[in-house]
């Protein structure tokens, strides 16, 4: 099958949703998990309800946790009386909002393109997710497509003693709450030819007036990707760039998603975003996609990356605050909503780190290849924040913020992943604000590094044979940092 033909329609989820009249009697989670369970069999539905009776406890247990969570939080919050009203009625109205051809176009692997939402769009695609009613994405073959996501939060809504997953719900539903204030859209659908003409004049005048787009892009580059050759012949590149300000800035005090003068934030990425499916974790990129809802739509849309190509989302919001980290992640209340006029939302990159196993990361192929990956993603960073204070030059140069990128799970060398994403952010020509997480020993050990590299004009060609010459001499007590900073002496 081809790719054009590859949609999420939807359309077809919106025939299936209950009638009106079924879900604005939705009162409690026992009818709402008739709702939210539109797939599921008769046993399910059996065993769920028995559990309900025996533990004393919603079907819904998560979502109710989480519902207590956000009316903790969030003035005005009133999920049966505004936001469950406001869900049902956005599912009704997607034909209206997508102009009647409710497809979403799929972002397949080996072919560049962009899918561009309104946020009113992506506000309307949401609810299908909550309701379960999104289809699957049908390649031909007759079985799901495992190379794409799906962004279900069944487990979520059911299970109450997955803390993590009760507090990515209530980021989810301080942005369903939110958009639901901004709309200020009546539980009502519009049933006259007049009432949908107004709707739709209010919605294109919010677009108007916002900029309000949401813009999912798929870099395909493998021209640009260097050979470990053409980076040892790179004599004349200096691993950290020279522009009027300081092209690095390392931070252990300030978290990736908190730098406000970022015009792009990287995503620690799996090469299936957020690895393709929602669950009780809290992993960098699933706190982002967390705390970022709109962005979100792209584990729908987007097919899993090829080595040779990134992810952008440009314009997507943040909506809430947290603390902690995987097992500590919780939901700190909402956060203020970006100001357009300061220039549009900083953009994701969605590049993926190889996962590593011992000192095979130092080998040309998986050296270059991580350089090569974090180059796609900083290239299709463009500008957003606007400085009346920013000179000439400064006003052209992007500012990424990042960190120990491929450095958790993916068991990525600190000072390895580090280099090459200075080596990426001086090809590309931005500015990176590098996040140590908390951690002052690595902020004064890559600073220290950095001022040595700089001050001693150190080329990529030095760096990538320093790489070359310490895996020949690698051994299981060898530290590549210092290594490095003998280099550095």
């Amino acid at each position: 099958m081809s790719a054009a033909s590859l949609y999420l329609d939807l359309a077809n989820a919106v025939s299936a949703f209950p009638p009106a009249s079924k879900t604005s009697a939705v009162v409690d989670y026992a009818t709402l998990f008739e709702l939210v369970t539109p797939n599921a069999s008769n046993s399910e539905r059996e065993r769920f309800l028995e559990y309900v009776k025996e533990k004393k406890q919603s079907a819904l247990g998560g979502l109710e946790k989480a519902v207590e969570i956000v009316a903790g939080r969030v003035s005005g919050f009133d999920f049966f009386g505004v936001t469950l009203p406001h869900l049902c009625e956005t599912v009704r109205n997607i034909p209206l909002i997508f102009n009647g051809d409710a497809k979403v176009k799929i972002l397949r692997k080996g072919e560049p393109g962009k899918l561009t939402l309104s946020r009113v769009q992506a506000m309307h695609s949401w609810p299908q997710v909550f309701f379960q009613s999104i289809p699957e994405i049908d390649d031909g073959s007759g079985r799901r497509d495992s190379t794409f996501g799906n962004i279900s939060w069944t487990k979520l809504q059911f299970e109450s003693r997955a803390v993590v997953g009760v507090h990515r719900l209530a980021c989810l539903l301080t942005y369903f709450h939110m958009v639901a204030v901004q709309a200020s859209t009546q539980p009502s659908a519009p049933t006259s030819e007049a009432a949908v003409s107004s709707l739709r004049g209010a919605i294109e005048e919010l677009t108007a007036k916002d900029d309000p787009f949401i813009v999912f892009e798929r870099v395909c580059r493998g021209d640009l990707i260097p050979s470990f050759g053409d980076l040892e012949r790179m004599t004349e590149v200096p691993v950290i760039a020279t522009f009027d300000q300081p092209a690095l800035i390392v931070t252990s005090t300030t978290r990736i998603e908190d730098v406000a003068s970022a015009d792009a934030i990287v995503d620690f990425a799996n090469k299936q975003v957020q690895i393709g499916c929602i669950i009780a974790s809290a992993t960098q990129e699933e706190i982002m996609f967390s705390i970022i809802p709109e962005a979100m739509i792209a584990v729908l849309v987007f097919e899993e990356l090829n080595d040779d190509e990134a992810g952008l989302i440009h314009g997507a919001r943040r909506f809430c605050n947290y603390t902690g980290y995987y097992h500590s992640f919780r939901y700190d209340g909402p956060c203020a909503l970006h100001d357009d006029t300061a220039g549009q939302p900083p953009t994701i990159v969605i590049i993926d780190a190889l996962e590593n196993r011992g000192n095979l990361q130092f080998e040309d192929d998986p050296f270059k290849r991580d350089v090569a990956k974090a180059l796609m993603g900083f290239l299709g960073v463009r500008k957003v924040r606007r400085s009346p204070h920013s000179s000439a030059e400064e006003s052209l140069v992007p500012v990424v913020a990042t960190g120990g990128w491929g450095c958790g799970i993916f068991c990525g060398d600190q000072t390895l992943k580090f280099l090459q994403q200075l080596i990426a952010a001086s090809l590309a020509k931005c500015k990176l604000i590098y996040c140590t997480f908390g951690s002052q020993e690595r902020e004064h050990s890559f600073k220290m590094i950095a001022h040595r590299l700089q001050s001693r004009n150190i080329t990529v060609a030095t760096v990538a044979a320093w790489v070359r010459e310490y895996m020949a001499e690698v051994t299981d007590e060898s530290d590549f940092e210092l290594f490095v900073l003998s280099k550095l002496k």
